[in-house]
């Protein structure tokens, strides 16, 4: 490898580690910030708008002092504070107080209430009372863009709640000693209940666990012997099925369409003498291919190890299905132990967890009867406890820095929104529209250089198409053809087998192969196109040819001389697809595909492989791990980049060496190798055959 070919494999490793790495949605975003910084343009003046349209409006305050009168041996909590406090803020937006407020002088024809239907109703919505944190004062607020009608307002409410308390001034000992006598009666009736249900229960469990304490923590290490003794049960049942299955495979059988007569003559021995059977088995195969290599197949010494050999394979197979029945039953039984103590376990759980909870209860309501008995004992009916209330400012005030909207925090926030909503548009989009794109998209996304794209030909068959470069060499897309011959020949090496593949059918990968092996063979190469495409072969109908033989026939064993297929190209020569196959796939695993790439590329300069798709099958990936380059052909705005990525792993999974990209059907046609991307240095001396024929077996030796 020469220095320009280095750094191009450098600068191609870098890619594809760049192109392997998912983009984050920081990079997502700065690929699209068009997008979001017109939706974060939006947001900002849609904000700009809102400040110039809603007027502002500024809050009056004022504070009210609650005092409490409580007995000297009473203690006073933070809690109850606190809760007394949240009391008496709701009493103040209460229907009486704000009534009372609202008959004061001028306060109904104030502009606050203009379109309200219900102005008390419409006061308590917009007032708010809070309870300063550690003290006994309540502060009253109310917004409004009218400042003067705000404290007129606010007054009118602290006046009219002092005076509800003044007015309304009672003995708090006397209702909260009725009030503490009724709950402590209801306690004390749910907690009679409550401990009846807890001693019907400890008596339910006691009848599913009879004379066990702890009859949950029993049942569960029961249960985990069962189910250990169930899975051991079942893993002597598939290991003898496994086994099973492969004495019936030996003897030409599957478990599944298995006749029960055809083993009943068979004689079945203990489970004690299957291994001596087996060994017997193991000698009778070890004198089979001894007898094979002195005598011919039909010979009789041949013929009776073959009949010895079925023999002990049917003895072999009855006992097996002997044992295997017996590990079935006894895998059933220990499921259906299994399965009844478990269900026993669930329903102690239940109960346990049930009896739990009751117990939990009844210690509650314990403990609040304990308190509730505390407080009787300190309340005096004879003492009077009650509460005042106490203007603290002569008159409410406007806080300065309750103007709202804050210009400035609304800007903030509405940038803030607009830039996550333009990153949610960006990924939205990247997220709805997965086509590849652009021509040098395609290269940074998947990592390998472009060799060329295809011009969209409209009103064309598939058989046009696959002869454009020759019926009409001098067009527009043979030149583009011949364009990827020359970025195939003189920018990837060693270049002699060739595989041609997309990530998904209807790419156009036949068309390119087709093209590509037209116009190698019109500049004097020696080429042969094989038709890998198992599932759905096509080249025999492009070049009429006939498909009696093909590729399927020479990896059974047919001379590739044979199989070969001239075509009206000079140069040209085509192996179909052959007849359909079963096993396709395991025949590209055989060694037969490796002395069929090695004759193939003996006999011609280059060997074009047009396979299926990538999604379509492993066919393709097997082929790639044996040929010198891959091509992937892909369409720009209909293929999806996650496929095209997830084909190009696939593809360098098996190692195979990805050459480029070729876009099809692309409306503007562009220079192969976009700028920014390196060419390879192409080889200066053809390699002679047996360089090759060498390169090829260090290959596939080395799992290619």
């Amino acid at each position: 490898m020469n220095s320009d070919q280095a750094i191009h494999s450098a600068i191609s490793q870098t890619s594809l580690e760049k192109a392997a790495r998912s983009e984050s949605i920081l990079e997502i975003a700065w690929r699209r910030k068009g997008q979001v910084f017109l939706v974060l343009f939006v947001c900002v003046m849609v904000a700009a708008g809102v400040l110039a349209t809603i007027p502002k409006r500024v809050s009056a305050q004022s504070r009210v002092l609650v005092t409490r009168n409580l007995p000297p041996n009473a203690n006073s909590g933070q809690a109850e504070l606190s809760s007394f406090l949240s009391t008496q803020a709701e009493l103040v937006k209460s229907a009486t107080v704000l009534t009372r407020a609202l008959d004061g002088p001028g306060i109904e024809s104030l502009e606050f209430f203009q379109g309200a239907d219900n102005q008390s109703n419409y006061l308590k919505e917009r007032l708010e009372v809070v309870p300063v944190t550690d003290s006994s004062v309540l502060r009253i607020r109310l917004a409004s863009s009218q400042p003067e009608e705000a404290i007129k307002l606010v007054d009118a409410v602290v006046k009219s709640y002092v005076a509800f308390v003044s007015d309304q001034k009672k003995n708090v000992a006397l209702d909260a000693y009725g009030k503490i006598a009724s709950d402590r009666a209801a306690l004390d009736e749910k907690r009679s209940d409550a401990k009846k249900l807890l001693l019907n229960l400890q008596a339910e469990t006691q009848s599913v666990q009879p004379g066990a304490n702890g009859g949950a923590s029993v049942a569960v290490e029961k249960l985990k012997v069962l189910s250990g003794a169930y899975t051991q049960a079942q893993l002597e049942s598939v290991n003898v099925r496994s086994q099973y299955e492969e004495a019936l495979k030996a003897i030409g059988m599957k478990l599944d369409t298995l006749d029960a007569s055809k083993l009943e003559n068979a004689t079945a021995v203990s489970p004690q003498s299957l291994n001596m059977l087996r060994n017997n088995l193991a000698a009778l195969n070890q004198q089979l291919i001894e007898a094979k290599r002195q005598f011919v197949p039909t010979h009789p010494a041949v013929r009776t190890i073959q009949a010895q050999i079925k023999d002990l394979q049917l003895s072999q197979a009855a006992t097996l299905r002997s044992i295997f029945e017996t590990a079935k039953s006894k895998e059933e039984e220990a499921r259906k132990l299994y399965v009844s103590q478990n269900d026993l376990t669930q329903q102690i759980d239940a109960k346990s967890a049930e009896m739990a909870i009751l117990a939990d209860r009844v210690k509650t309501l314990d403990q609040q009867l304990s308190v509730l008995d505390d407080k009787l004992q300190q309340l005096s009916v004879t003492e009077t406890v009650g509460f005042e209330a106490k203007e603290l400012d002569e008159s409410a005030v406007i806080d300065p820095t309750s103007a709202s909207p804050n210009s400035w925090r609304m800007l903030a926030f509405a940038t803030i929104i607009g830039l996550c909503l333009g990153t949610l548009s960006a990924l939205v989009r990247e997220w709805v529209s997965p086509s590849l794109g652009s021509v040098h998209r395609i290269a940074d996304q998947v990592g390998v250089p472009v060799l060329g794209t295809l011009p969209r030909v409209a009103g064309r068959t598939g058989r046009d198409m696959a002869m454009l470069t020759h019926d009409q060499s001098d067009s527009e897309a043979a030149e583009a053809f011949r364009s990827i011959r020359t970025s195939m020949l003189f920018g990837a090496g060693q270049c002699h087998t060739i595989t041609v593949t997309s990530p998904a059918p209807k790419d156009g990968k036949t068309t390119l192969a087709a093209n590509l092996a037209i116009s190698l063979a019109q500049s004097g190469k020696r080429v042969a196109l094989v038709d890998a495409n198992f599932r759905e072969p096509i080249l025999h109908t492009y070049f009429t040819v006939d498909n009696n033989v093909g590729l399927t026939s020479v990896l059974g064993g047919d001379e590739v001389e044979s199989a070969m297929r001239r075509t009206a190209i000079e140069h040209l020569d085509v192996l179909t697809a052959g007849p359909k196959s079963t096993d396709a796939s395991e025949q590209l695993n055989s060694s037969r595909f490796g002395d069929l790439l090695r004759d193939l590329n003996l006999r011609y300069d280059h060997v074009i492989f047009d396979t299926s798709s990538v999604s379509g099958s492993n066919d393709a990936r097997i082929i790639a791990a044996g040929c010198d380059q891959t091509i992937l052909v892909v369409r720009g705005e209909r293929t999806n980049r996650f496929a095209t990525t997830t084909a190009r792993d696939a593809l360098l999974s098996v190692g195979a060496s990805l050459m480029g990209i070729v876009l099809n059907d692309s409306a503007k046609p562009i220079q192969a190798y976009p700028p920014g991307v390196e060419r390879r240095a192409g080889e200066t001396t053809p390699a002679s055959p047996s360089d090759r024929s060498a390169e090829l077996a260090k290959r596939m030796k080395a799992g290619r």
